[in-house]
Order: C-alpha cells, then structure tokens, then sequence
C-alpha cells in the first residue's frame, strides 16, 4: 500500500492507495465528484490500476475490441487488434498488437542503422 498526501483547497489529505482501490485515511465523508476524480487520478499515478476496461483518456467510454489497418514506419500491418473508446476515441493497444508493431520497428531501426 501506497500512502501520499495531497493538499485540496485549506487542508492536506492522506490518500492510500493498493492495486485495486484507494480510500481517504483521514478525510470527511461527504467527497464532491471532482474530488473524487482527482483522487482516482492522483491513485493511478501511485499504483492503483484503472476499472477494468474503463477509457484512460476521458473517464467516461468502455474500451471497445476493434480490428484493423494499422500505418507505422511506412508500412501497414493488416487486422490489427486495437481498443477504441468510442467516447473520446482513445485508442490502446494489447500486448499481442504491442509485440506485431515493436516487430515493425525493430525491422525499421535495423534498416536505418544500414544506411
């Protein structure tokens, strides 16, 4: 568990934070939504992971499994795997997309490292 302190208008809060959740050590009852916010925020930033499939970017889309063409380095890899917000259009890339891309630019690099 992670503890940081944080100041919010006059006073200064302790957030704890775990890998799954965070909660107040020391703060009122009654928290307004932007605190809260902010507080899942500042969580994230220290080690608490984001709700499962819940869009990074704006905090209010579900990432969506999409497949298509994805441009990189000058050359396109086809039926790529992707996750798109549809609210923002945020879009992420699972670890068996991340490794066909990094295929790419590792190809890319050495190409460039030959001239």
């Amino acid at each position: 568990m992670n503890k940081v302190k944080f100041r919010w208008g006059e006073e200064t809060y302790t957030l704890c934070v775990t890998q799954d959740d965070c909660w107040l050590e020391d703060g009122p009852s009654d928290i307004s939504d932007r605190m809260l916010k902010g507080m899942d925020e500042l969580a994230m930033e220290n080690g608490m992971l984001p709700p499962k499939g819940l869009c990074a970017e704006c905090w209010k889309g579900t990432y969506e499994a999409i497949v298509e063409d994805y441009h990189i380095a000058g050359e396109t890899i086809k039926d790529l795997d992707l996750n798109r917000c549809p609210k923002c259009g945020h879009t992420t890339l699972p670890w068996q997309s991340v490794e066909r891309v990094d295929e790419i630019l590792v190809k890319h690099q050495q190409k460039k490292e030959l001239k």
